[in-house]
């Protein structure tokens, strides 16, 4: 099978004008772009059963998700796995607000492909045996990230950050300890809580009839039914005090280090293009940003540094800054991150960080839409986030547009130290 190309050089126009779209009657959203000749089709789902309604056991919609793979009604695991050879790939997973499905089909198998789905996505069977297996997994996982520091730093964030909401993250221990107690039982009460197609996407892009690719939908997944969609209510966490917590983790020297706070920041703010132009000027690259110029290349503190957001959905999630340094180093590395911030802050930025930032953003938004699985998937992310598939050609408009003045408005509001956290994590004193 091969990925056609799916995007050109310069801004891409009009892609929206090929997206055929259609609303089930059971609330689910299907959008079908038609690749001739391709050979292959993509489709990435999503629905509203994401980690946030986890309730008091944060991995059952993690471990719900591995499951579906494991076993239907109809279906063995082993039946699973030997048709999947014939066609191509299939997996289901989540995150803090979704519940995720990808495939990438042969597009002779589509049809095949579209039962399969449904059946699984439909009829999970939940078995012990295969959920004991899985914990076992998830046990060994959470190990490892028990004595990883990078790991360590941002749980401990996360922690310090939020007590309650989407966010809030239990220790890794904690996690451990409630893996012992989930059974098939609250396994099944999620899914049939949560696992339901109204306000769900799919988007499919390939070698497909969009009227073909409806008509299996509504046959496979037309008639299933759920409980109603509910929206996540985010409320604002409280910022804390300006804090530090060093957390020992292993015997190496190396330390690796989060600064982070709560942000507003979200794909549908008026100032999200400003912020996002903003956080690639201060540290989008360890090399050629703020923090990189000056932490790592001028008076190398760092092996490596960036800031990055970490949800944008619905906003209040996390804005960070990371960094790996030395014990010897970390003092020093950290006073100059908070100068460096402080300054980019109060001071703001030049037409010529603006300027090439955004042509920097729009160049990796293209190379996001260069294959059909990347379109399937931006398709899905921009419909699931509420925008409107009609964002994938006006977002590169909105990049280049963005002035001088608008990031500096953005950076003020978001990009402030003043109620950080910081977090080293490592062999600490």
């Amino acid at each position: 099978m091969k990925e056609s190309q799916g995007a050109s050089a310069g801004i891409p126009m009009g892609i929206a004008n090929t997206v055929a779209q259609r609303l089930l009657h059971n609330g689910l959203k299907v959008l079908v772009k038609s690749v001739p000749n391709s050979g292959a089709v993509s489709i990435v789902g999503k629905l509203h059963a994401g980690d946030a309604l986890a309730g008091g056991y944060s991995l059952v919609p993690t471990l719900v998700a591995h499951q579906l793979k494991m076993g239907s009604r109809k279906y063995s695991k082993r039946e699973i796995a030997r048709m999947l050879q014939g066609m191509g790939r299939l997996g289901f997973g989540t995150d803090t607000f979704s519940f995720g499905l990808s495939a990438f089909v042969t597009a002779s198998s589509f049809s095949d492909a579209m039962q399969l789905m449904s059946e699984l996505l439909r009829n999970p069977r939940f078995d012990g045996g295969e959920l004991a297996l899985a914990k076992k997994q998830w046990a060994s996982d959470l190990t490892r990230r028990i004595n990883e520091p990078a790991e360590m730093a941002s749980n401990v964030l996360a922690g310090k950050l939020y007590e309650s909401g989407p966010y809030a993250e239990r220790s890794f221990a904690e996690a451990q300890a409630e893996l012992n107690d989930i059974d098939c039982s609250m396994l099944r009460r999620f899914y049939d809580a949560h696992v339901a197609p109204h306000g769900g996407v799919i988007s499919i892009v390939g070698d497909v009839d969009s009227e073909v690719a409806f008509a299996l939908i509504d046959r496979y997944l037309g008639d299933w039914r759920g409980p109603t969609a509910r929206p996540i209510a985010v409320v604002a966490a409280p910022l804390p005090q300006k804090s530090r917590f060093d957390v020992p983790v292993g015997d190496e020297a190396n330390l690796d280090v989060v600064i982070g706070r709560s942000s507003s920041v979200k794909w549908s703010n008026p100032d999200f293009c400003a912020a996002r132009i903003g956080n690639l000027i201060l540290g989008g690259d360890t090399i050629g940003s703020r923090l990189g110029k000056i932490v790592r290349v001028k008076h190398s503190l760092t092996y490596g540094i960036n800031s990055g957001f970490q949800e944008l959905y619905v906003g209040g999630a996390p804005w960070t800054i990371s960094l790996s340094t030395d014990a010897q180093k970390v003092e020093s590395a950290l006073e100059l991150v908070d100068k460096v911030t402080s300054e980019f802050v109060n001071e703001g930025v030049t037409e010529l960080e603006v300027s090439s930032q955004a042509s920097r953003a729009v160049e990796a938004f293209l190379l996001g839409l260069r294959t059909d699985m990347k379109v399937a998937t931006t398709i899905a992310d921009l419909e699931f986030a509420g925008l409107g598939v009609e964002e994938i050609d006006l977002y590169p408009q909105r990049l280049k547009a963005v002035t001088r003045e608008q990031v500096n408005d953005a950076i003020r509001v978001h990009f402030g130290l003043e109620n950080a956290v910081t977090v080293v994590a490592g062999k600490v004193n």
